[in-house]
């Protein structure tokens, strides 16, 4: 199921090496900052990375932390050339987030995808 306040982080088919998540983020980091900010699952067979984007509202009391460890994500996502995911509606649900990552993604040339 697809979560509306969340960012995927996929690779592309075939894309080696398969410890991808891990070396995108340091998970006992990610949780110690809060346990639900960052999650990996399998979707139809693939591994995705989640990040979820209610916890980098500005209302959200972690915000600032949360947010810069989602642009330390992007930036090693830009350099592995791994490809960003997020369900319909996220220019709505947080315009400023999702146009800042947007421009991240297209400045450093992150493939930006809707959820499938």
């Amino acid at each position: 199921m697809i979560d509306q306040d969340e960012i995927w982080v996929t690779a592309p088919r075939g894309f080696r090496p398969s410890q991808w998540c891990e070396m995108l983020i340091d998970y006992d980091e990610a949780f110690d900052l809060d346990a639900h900010l960052v999650d990996r699952r399998l979707h139809n067979g693939h591994e995705v990375l989640v990040l979820r984007t209610d916890l980098l509202d500005s209302s959200h009391p972690l915000a600032i932390r949360h947010t810069t460890l989602l642009w330390e994500v992007l930036d090693k996502v830009a350099r592995m050339g791994l490809i960003v995911q997020a369900p319909a509606g996220m220019e709505t649900r947080y315009p400023e987030l999702w146009n800042q990552v947007v421009a991240f993604c297209s400045q450093h040339q992150v493939q930006v995808e809707p959820m499938a």
